[in-house]
């Protein structure tokens, strides 16, 4: 089935990866933030949003071939479901 870019499904899609993709930058704020402000230094906060960067670097083709398997729909939903589990974290 072929999806026009103002489609219902496609559509959802947007509105799903603008939800995932403002999950993401308030989570790589927010994180450092809030790590600071509980006595984590500097060095070690660094640290931790490097190796978080670096997975998802490396996740990244693994994520493509999931989409390609399932939809984007899937994917994106149970990476936004992740991201806000982390933020309620």
């Amino acid at each position: 089935m072929k999806y026009t870019p103002l489609s219902f499904q496609m559509i959802q899609v947007y509105i799903l990866s603008m939800l995932f993709f403002t999950a993401s930058s308030v989570l790589t704020v927010i994180f450092p933030l809030q790590a600071s402000a509980s006595g984590v230094l500097e060095g070690e906060i660094g640290i931790i949003m490097g190796v978080y960067m670096l997975v998802c670097m490396f996740l990244r083709p693994w994520a493509g071939q999931m989409v390609a398997k399932y939809s984007v729909f899937t994917i994106m939903k149970w990476l936004l479901i992740g991201h806000a589990a982390t933020l309620f974290i």
